[in-house]
């Protein structure tokens, strides 16, 4: 079923509107002096997939942040990771440094919260929420 909006002709003003398969005249809304135009229902806009480095950053909270930081800035020497480990943290900060956006979609994005989850920087129901 549709939704039909009535629009005075003469001044544009909505005297009414209706629902019903196809637009119908009565009394007072007739065609020659009204408009019966259909509603046009615009759906919500999905959220953002891609996100600036900004937006992404701002998914973490206060703790999380810094958290992430010091890990970016330390995994080199990190004890709890394997070699090829740091090999893939250390490519996957080279991309994003390289990238303009942060794509929610991107298997990487989901490995790299996985290894924070596995770190203990994130607990394990937050990549879910942040990929959401």
């Amino acid at each position: 079923m549709t939704t039909w909006i009535v629009t005075n002709r003469a001044t544009g003003e909505v005297i009414h509107a209706y629902g019903a398969d196809a637009p119908y005249p009565w009394d007072g809304m007739g065609f020659d002096t009204c408009n019966h135009i259909a509603e046009v229902v615009v759906p919500p806009t999905p959220p953002a997939r891609e996100l600036s480095k900004r937006e992404w950053r701002l998914l973490f909270t206060d703790v999380e942040r810094p958290l992430i930081d010091r890990f970016n800035a330390t995994f080199e020497t990190n004890a709890n990771l394997t070699e090829p480990q740091r090999d893939a943290v250390r490519s996957g900060l080279e991309d994003y440094k390289a990238a303009t956006v942060v794509n929610k979609d991107d298997p990487a994005t989901a490995q790299v919260l996985g290894l924070y989850v596995m770190l203990g920087i994130l607990d394990a129901a937050r990549p879910a929420e942040i990929l959401a």
